[in-house]
């Protein structure tokens, strides 16, 4: 399970990693968590959440190497479910039909075993939501919301062990941090 999740980070690290350097917008961003409150996430997704937590990476390597994403994080701790925020400097616009080709391995790897994806694209981003077959004996729905929006690039991941999140749910979520943006 922990594997499965693994790989969607991945996916989506080597979504941001590909881009090539352009110029992004200064933002003034204390916290990723500082976008979105636990009642608002719990509200959108119908799921209850424990308290998040902020931290930031850098992305090791490729063009953005260096480059800071804050993120926060609704862990899982008892519940089967967690859901992640991530911000970034935008890049290079997002071109939501052409994946990455190392993206496109994952894709590829998960329709392989027996996984559905069902992608929306929108004028600044997409979203993907990826959900195992009645048969896989790893049950995680994870659901995938990037946009890009004055300058910077936001994302939510919202996963669960029990049952799927709607896209429109999660990009909900997406909309209302970048309203947020400064």
């Amino acid at each position: 399970m922990m594997r499965f999740f693994r790989h969607v980070l991945i996916v989506f690290a080597s979504s941001v990693a590909a881009l090539p350097p352009g110029e992004a917008a200064e933002q003034t961003l204390q916290t990723a968590c500082s976008l979105l409150t636990t009642s608002e996430v719990e509200a959108a997704l119908g799921l209850p959440l424990t308290p998040p937590a902020n931290y930031d990476t850098q992305v090791p390597s490729g063009p953005a190497q260096g480059q800071t994403i804050r993120m926060c994080l609704w862990p899982r701790g008892t519940q089967n479910h967690s859901v992640t925020l991530s911000v970034s400097p935008a890049m290079a616009p997002l071109i939501p039909n052409a994946l990455q080709p190392q993206s496109q391995q994952y894709y590829d790897m998960f329709q392989k075993q027996g996984y559905t994806l069902d992608k929306q694209t929108f004028d600044n981003g997409m979203c993907l939501a990826v959900a195992p077959s009645a048969t896989a004996r790893a049950k995680a729905f994870v659901t995938n919301c990037t946009l890009q929006a004055k300058g910077m690039q936001l994302h939510v991941m919202a996963s669960s062990t029990t049952n799927a999140v709607p896209p429109e749910s999660v990009k909900k979520l997406v909309d209302l941090a970048i309203t947020r943006l400064r």
